[in-house]
């Protein structure tokens, strides 16, 4: 008999006992009560999504951050920290949520895109140096 027979076989049996004894089968489902969502305090249409978010998937409405959020897809990493990161933080921890948050949704109207940290005067200079020096590399090359 050959290897592949064998392992048809096999997997034939595996599958047979798994319907005999109905072994449940392993889900990664997220409750509602798992799950924020971030939307942006200055736009209304921002805010009107996240409640029909939450009102389709069941999610309780405290579970809407509705924070101080710019306009543009991109915000900086420092509005990043000051506007989302630190007041979706103190939400979670006021309202005692965040053991049980899983998932952050974003809506309509939050940011897409976080901006690269701005370098310090060093890190810019040592970037410098860097670029100089592998560009001295690549003429040796």
């Amino acid at each position: 008999m050959s290897a592949a027979v064998l392992h048809i076989g096999f997997v034939s049996i595996l599958q047979g006992l798994i319907l005999l004894f109905d072994i449940p089968t392993v889900r990664a489902e997220l409750s509602p009560n798992q799950v924020v969502i971030v939307a942006n305090a200055n736009s209304r249409e921002s805010l009107s999504v996240a409640q029909h978010y939450a009102t389709r998937r069941g999610i309780p409405v405290q579970h809407i951050s509705k924070l101080d959020l710019p306009f543009d897809d991109t915000m900086s990493r420092e509005d990043y920290e000051r506007r989302l990161v630190m007041p979706l933080r103190q939400m979670l921890h006021a309202q005692g949520l965040h053991k049980s948050i899983r998932v952050v949704v974003t809506v309509f109207g939050a940011p897409l895109r976080v901006a690269a940290p701005k370098f310090t005067d060093d890190e810019e200079r040592w970037r410098r140096d860097a670029a100089a020096r592998l560009g001295a590399a690549r003429v040796r090359l």
